[in-house]
């Protein structure tokens, strides 16, 4: 992609993003002034005995995230007793949830936060209708590109996935767009397959397509490549050098390594790229929810960690990599702790100070 804005406005995020323990409270990606919205109502219902009800919106429960959307949200209710109800939907991925929390239909989600700041600036695939009132809570670990393949597809690189049937991504999800966009720019051209990631596992166990690519933790197995291993053994395909350069031109990734024994079968690590993943609402959420939220999400953390210590990550990031404009409520949780919050976070409607 050769959106000069993009580089510019994220520049200081691929610092951040690739230097261990950066320690400047800087962050990248603000969104443009264009985007500036004001002061909006909140969007939670309250139900009998003042319940207050909130939908939310998970990755899909074939990959690793789904499960640590439900076990925060459940600490986060426990956390606070009958005050809140959170109902959590399986999603078909991050521009998915994006489009939800856009159109009203959920307060909160799972999203990429580089999928957010294409959002925030009408950005492909989101030129047109812009998500302007989008708002970043909370961040946790970013997810890692997986591109599985066959063992007997003959394929050994990423760069013979070249004219071959396979899908990347899933219909929805951040990184369909992401891919396909970073292989017309390196010159891979997939005979591309379009699906779920239901329908990914499907056509691979059918023979219609070689393998796969998913985008999650790295740290625990996707269920998707565990299933499709069962069915047609697969293995999980390393970046070259080239490859991430190439890559590393658009977008602000992390290099990340995929350790030996995420899979049973994987015996070598894979070299990998990684974007940032959080938890997003828009400007529309009551800020008092936003902050009992965010508040509940880093002092349960140890509780829902247990369950996935891989999404764990110091709260400062939420600081350091957020990309978006932070929602009011969370900006007032995050002063509470002793964290300075740049300008550049600080969206149009200002703080809370409820």
């Amino acid at each position: 992609m050769k959106n000069k804005f993009l580089m510019n406005g994220i520049a200081m995020l691929l610092i951040c993003l690739m230097a261990v323990g950066c320690s400047s409270g800087s962050s990248a990606g603000a969104p443009s002034p264009s985007g500036a919205a004001g002061p909006a109502a909140a969007s939670s219902s309250v139900g009998d005995g003042g319940v207050v009800m909130l939908q939310s919106q998970a990755m899909p429960s074939s990959g690793a995230n789904y499960g640590y959307m439900v076990e925060f949200v459940k600490a986060i209710e426990e956390y606070y007793g009958e005050k809140y109800d959170i109902t959590v939907r399986e999603g078909a991925g991050s521009e998915d949830c994006i489009r939800s929390l856009h159109a009203g239909l959920v307060e909160m989600g799972q999203t990429d936060l580089i999928t957010a700041y294409q959002a925030v600036n009408g950005m492909p695939p989101f030129e047109g209708d812009p998500a302007t009132e989008l708002r970043g809570m909370a961040v946790k670990r970013g997810a890692i590109f997986q591109f599985a393949v066959a063992e007997d597809s003959g394929v050994n690189s990423i760069w013979e996935l070249d004219g071959k049937p396979y899908v990347v991504g899933g219909i929805g999800s951040g990184s369909e767009s992401q891919i396909n966009e970073l292989f017309e720019a390196v010159g891979i051209h997939p005979d591309t397959k379009r699906g779920t990631l239901d329908d990914a596992k499907a056509m691979y166990a059918d023979r219609q397509i070689i393998g796969f690519q998913w985008t999650d933790s790295g740290l625990a197995p996707t269920p998707a490549f565990i299933e499709g291993h069962s069915a047609r053994p697969l293995k999980i395909l390393s970046f070259d050098d080239r490859l991430i350069e190439g890559f590393l031109k658009s977008y602000p990734f992390a290099i990340k390594e995929m350790e030996p024994g995420v899979y049973p079968w994987m015996t070598e690590p894979v070299k990998s790229l990684a974007g940032v993943s959080g938890i997003s609402c828009t400007d529309k959420m009551d800020p008092q929810a936003v902050y009992d939220i965010v508040k509940a999400y880093w002092e349960t953390a140890d509780i829902w960690g247990k369950s996935y210590p891989d999404q764990v990550v110091p709260v400062e990031n939420s600081v350091k990599e957020m990309t978006i404009y932070l929602h009011p409520g969370a900006i007032k949780y995050y002063e509470e702790i002793g964290l300075e919050i740049p300008d550049h976070l600080i969206p149009p409607e200002g703080k809370w100070n409820g």
